[in-house]
């Protein structure tokens, strides 16, 4: 008759207070893994256990709260944040140049479960309202997960008080990074992807001295708000579209009637990841 080897065995939380002798070998049937002991640590150490891939994934549009899985094999999520994008700047009708709103920052970020609290808020950033006067465009919310991850919204497109000159403020992130730089997103172990900036309108002097505005930042998801000069004509500068965090499109000749783009909101994505 064949002989059979059969290894002591139990679940996670029974290995958890379980110390087995060094060298001994048994396994997890909540994991279906190999579990290695060194007749001292608790639990042992789990070897050969694989993921079993992506189970879920939620996607916030809007603020709300993230609750913990309570699976014991729940191993970590994928947290994707933007931040909202800014509008674009409203311009006096002369030479004195405008920006398109900037897009907020995108950052990804690991976390383990471990790291979790039961529940986590998520606050998603609104884009830059429009404005109706020449001034710099409204600034896009932050948007956040918990204290993991913040991905700063996007600047509003600037207004330049000096004929021909261009500004170079082009980030409100309050860490200090150098200007010229697009809204970042911060947090432990981030991965920061920054955002696209807005661009500059353009004049031209001519017998009718035309405008043309900026066209808001926007990549990936979203689309930046068109250039133009008065909204809601074919070149109108427009909002901007999607919650990519995108800026909204300058105008070069702002009044209550020829406003510049709002900017987009930003978004949260969470992929859920499991062991086997």
């Amino acid at each position: 008759m064949a002989k059979q080897l059969q290894l002591r065995r139990g679940t996670t939380s029974e290995h958890a207070s379980f110390t087995g002798a060094a060298g001994e070998v048994t396994v997890n049937t909540t994991t279906n893994g190999i579990v290695v002991h060194d007749g001292s640590t608790a639990g042992g150490h789990a070897v050969g256990v694989g993921l079993s891939g992506m189970a879920n994934v939620q996607y916030f549009t809007s603020s709300g709260t993230f609750t913990k899985p309570t699976a014991s094999n729940f191993s970590f999520i994928k947290v994707t944040a933007r931040g909202g994008g800014g509008a674009g700047g409203g311009g006096n009708g002369s030479s004195r140049p405008t920006f398109g709103g900037h897009q907020g920052a995108l950052g990804v970020v690991i976390i383990q479960a471990a790291a979790l609290g039961s529940t986590e808020t998520v606050t998603i950033g609104s884009g830059g309202a429009e404005t109706t006067s020449a001034a710099t465009g409204a600034d896009g919310g932050d948007t956040t997960f918990g204290s993991h991850i913040t991905a700063r919204g996007g600047m509003g497109g600037e207004y330049s008080t000096v004929n021909y000159t261009f500004l170079s403020g082009l980030d409100n992130d309050a860490s200090g990074i150098a200007n010229g730089e697009p809204a970042k997103a911060t947090g432990t172990g981030v991965i920061n992807f920054g955002g696209d900036l807005g661009q500059p309108n353009q004049y031209y002097y001519n017998s009718t001295s035309q405008h043309q505005g900026g066209h808001g930042g926007g990549s990936g998801a979203g689309s930046g708000g068109r250039n133009g000069i008065a909204k809601g004509d074919i070149h109108g500068p427009t909002d901007a579209v999607g919650n990519d965090g995108a800026g909204g499109g300058s105008s070069p000749n702002c009044s209550t009637t020829d406003r510049s783009g709002a900017g987009a909101d930003g978004y949260v994505m969470i992929e859920e990841f499991y062991t086997q």
